[in-house]
């Protein structure tokens, strides 16, 4: 998205947009937000905010930052953010925790940087993969000409859909309860993705909401597709040198999806049993059948017996684990509940 700068605006107003950050300038009382805001009011707490935040950008320090209600955190953030892109000429990333709240940084905040400042500010949102159609595929859907009613009134709503979108974003969509299901067969992917091959790759939302995002000044995307990034070789975000996390609390959740691996006690019991950790069941017990009168050595027996000594050592070692981790839970904060899984 691409916000356009207003005709006329003051002269002072298009001086300072030109000028570093300057806290005082942009939220004092008289400032640049004032002059575009209705009954606007200083506060004290947003120009601190910001001020913390461009100092620890040009320092290239971490900084924890928690406001209170009012305290109009978002724009705290994205005054030095953008200030600092302008510098460097390198994008800042701000990364939220859900999608609504991407859309909401560029419909409301964005909007309101954009008309203090009057700067062409060039912003550019960026979901995950499967948000946006892929054409080629909703061609192969046409060919195969949908045979139910649900499947022609969601391919006449998307066709209508195609002729006014310029992102593909499903978001844009009021789909019917069905049509998600449908939108599963059409999303894009990079299993089924030709990429240059593809006689729409020139078209493809999914790599134009890329291009655009490295040209961009801010690119708002969201925590799950900034850990994607991070952790995949795919490249889906341009170079960065700063990165924004708001509702950074609820980061902890979203990392351990890609940082950790989670399981709970009856997964690992039903694995082991099928291990088999009975004389008479499970596929050790079947190996050691099988190698019962073959040509072997007594140390081929020796080793089966020996993984089933280990998988019953595993199984104990498991239950302590958990039984530990329930009586520090129930000294905190789980005194009535069960706990059954585990991530790391």
């Amino acid at each position: 998205m691409r916000l356009k700068k207003r005709q006329q605006h003051s002269e002072s107003t298009q001086a300072a947009s030109a000028q570093s950050f300057d806290a005082a300038l942009f939220f004092g009382e008289e400032g640049l937000l004032s002059k575009t805001t209705r009954n606007y009011e200083e506060r004290a707490g947003q120009s601190t905010m910001s001020t913390a935040v461009w100092k620890a950008m040009n320092n290239e320090e971490h900084l924890l930052c928690e406001a209170a209600t009012g305290t109009g955190k978002t724009l705290a953030y994205l005054y030095p953010a953008l200030m600092k892109s302008l510098e460097a000429n390198r994008p800042t990333v701000i990364a939220t925790e859900t999608i609504a709240l991407q859309q909401q940084i560029v419909d409301r905040e964005i909007v309101k940087l954009n008309e203090a400042l009057n700067e062409d500010i060039n912003v550019a949102i960026l979901k995950g993969r499967s948000h946006y159609l892929c054409l080629q595929k909703f061609e192969h859907f046409l060919d195969r000409m949908p045979s139910s009613y649900d499947e022609h009134l969601f391919a006449a709503q998307l066709l209508v859909w195609l002729v006014e979108t310029i992102d593909g974003d499903i978001e844009e969509l009021n789909l019917p309860s069905g049509g998600y299901t449908l939108w599963e067969e059409l999303k894009s992917d990079s299993y089924t993705c030709s990429h240059a091959g593809c006689s729409y790759y020139n078209r493809c939302y999914y790599h134009r909401a890329k291009e655009r995002a490295k040209h961009a000044q801010l690119i708002i995307t969201n925590h799950s597709l900034l850990f994607t990034d991070r952790f995949s070789s795919s490249g889906i975000l341009p170079k960065y040198d700063t990165v924004i996390f708001d509702e950074a609390h609820q980061m902890e959740d979203t990392a351990g999806k890609y940082l950790g691996y989670e399981s709970n006690y009856q997964q690992l019991v039903r694995l082991i049993s099928r291990f088999g950790l009975q004389d008479s069941d499970g596929l050790l017990f079947e190996i050691e059948r099988s190698l019962k009168g073959k040509s072997i050595t007594r140390y081929d027996m020796e080793w089966v017996r020996n993984r089933k000594q280990e998988l019953y050592h595993l199984q104990s070692e498991w239950l302590q684990l958990f039984q530990t981790l329930q009586n520090i839970a129930n000294k905190k904060t789980f005194r009535n509940d069960s706990l059954s899984t585990i991530a790391v």
